[in-house]
């Protein structure tokens, strides 16, 4: 009791200056030791009646408050109880709804507007409402978490039906995927470059930088390995290079994508209606492309017999 009314005094302290370095890491400790002996309730009652902490000390109220929806967010990763998970979300969407009104976007740091902004854009039906926190979180010169802000951004823009806004979001990919020292980040940025040049519909493109990300000697990725797959053979067969899409296509039903049926059944789906439409004749002793679609459907089929059955399985 006698450190966290110490480590209270130096939050306490720091709260006054806004560009206080230290604030998040001590208020970070503070909660670690608070909740030895309390619960996260209790610490939501403290952290919004925190003392000393002033009204006017709006950087130190908010990260107060992103500090109890991160218990939160732990309680729900945490629990195995279906009823505390059910009540922890309630309330972290509770904080933030209540975050966002109380505290203007220039109050807040880059860090509150990034995990803001992301909330808002994740898991509300209003996600373009994020673009003021991203934007300013932009603007600021030193505030950090540049390329977050710019990764949701592009997230939001990219779900339009503009052309310019695909085209700014394609923008911010490139320069996430170009500058970020953060392979994590990097690899999420090409995946979304590559969603967004075909729903534009350049496909040449989009075959150019699926290959990209494909390319395990340059860049090792391998997340969205089945996705972007199925989009470098739809972007063959858009650009009418039928036996590419073809290989392509059974790469991913007869490749390590196999399990994932998500992508592997509708990718061997077209990979038979192109073999048969294709329907080139047998030769010496392969069979033509209509029994071999047959065939590789039927084989197809009984390998992921098993995984069909699975509730596991995403299907």
């Amino acid at each position: 009791e006698e450190g966290l009314e110490r480590l209270r005094d130096v939050i306490a302290e720091m709260a006054t200056d806004p560009s206080s370095q230290g604030l998040e890491e001590a208020i970070g400790s503070y909660t670690e030791f608070y909740l030895s002996k309390h619960s996260p309730d209790e610490l939501k009652e403290h952290y919004y009646n925190f003392p000393k902490v002033r009204a006017k000390d709006t950087v130190a109220r908010a990260l107060l408050r992103m500090a109890v929806i991160g218990v939160f967010e732990e309680v729900v990763k945490s629990t195995k109880e279906d009823s505390e998970r059910i009540k922890a979300e309630a309330m972290i969407k509770v904080l933030f709804t209540e975050l966002k009104s109380e505290f203007t976007p220039k109050e807040l740091t880059s860090f509150i507007l990034v995990r803001v902004g992301d909330f808002i854009r994740e898991k509300t039906s209003a996600p373009r409402e994020a673009l003021d926190y991203y934007t300013e979180a932009l603007a600021r010169k030193d505030g950090g978490y540049k390329f977050e802000a710019m990764f949701g951004r592009a997230d939001i823009l990219g779900r339009s039906k503009a052309a310019a806004d695909l085209d700014t979001a394609i923008k911010d990919l490139t320069e996430i995927f170009d500058n970020s020292d953060k392979k994590a980040q990097k690899e999420k940025a090409l995946f979304r470059k590559v969603e967004l040049l075909a729903a534009k519909e350049d496909w040449a493109k989009t075959n150019e930088f699926a290959k990209t990300y494909l390319d395990r000697k340059t860049n090792n990725f391998s997340t969205f390995s089945a996705p972007v797959s199925m989009l470098l053979a739809l972007s063959y067969e858009k650009q009418n290079q039928i036996n590419d899409a073809i290989f392509s296509y059974s790469a991913i039903c007869f490749g390590n994508s196999a399990g994932n049926l998500k992508f592997s059944v509708p990718a061997c789906k077209r990979w038979m209606e192109l073999l048969w439409q294709r329907n080139a004749p047998g030769i010496e002793g392969k069979p033509g492309d209509q029994q071999g679609a047959y065939d590789g459907g039927y084989k197809f089929v009984e390998m992921t017999r098993r995984l069909m059955s699975d509730p596991k399985v995403p299907q």
